[in-house]
């Protein structure tokens, strides 16, 4: 059986701004633009947005400034893929956001 895999986006509190790790990965950010997290998963990306606010494998600013999924962000990445490629894609999505201004937190 081949896993599959997508790309999935959360919308952050603009709070995670005053986190000092996330102020220096994103020394581009323009006020105003979206503060995300964008990850990878194998399993539906509602369950995962839940495993994330649980603290199951969960990022910190993911857990404490996770506010909701970015539907209508990820409907451009609903392709699902192996692991391998998605991982990639993952990457390629958080840089291309960053580069928008964007505070983008991901891996």
């Amino acid at each position: 059986m081949l896993y599959t895999y997508r790309v999935y986006i959360i919308d952050l509190k603009t709070a995670v701004l005053n986190r000092s790790k996330f102020k220096a990965r994103n020394p581009n950010y323009k006020e105003g633009k979206p503060c995300i997290y964008v990850g990878s998963t194998g399993i539906g990306v509602d369950e995962r947005f839940k495993q994330h606010k649980d603290g199951y494998k969960s990022n910190r600013y993911s857990k404490k400034y996770g506010k909701r999924l970015r539907y209508n962000d990820m409907k451009a990445l609903r392709p699902r893929k192996p692991r391998v490629s998605i991982e990639k894609k993952e990457a390629e999505v958080a840089i291309e956001l960053q580069s928008k201004g964007w505070g983008v937190w991901w891996g």
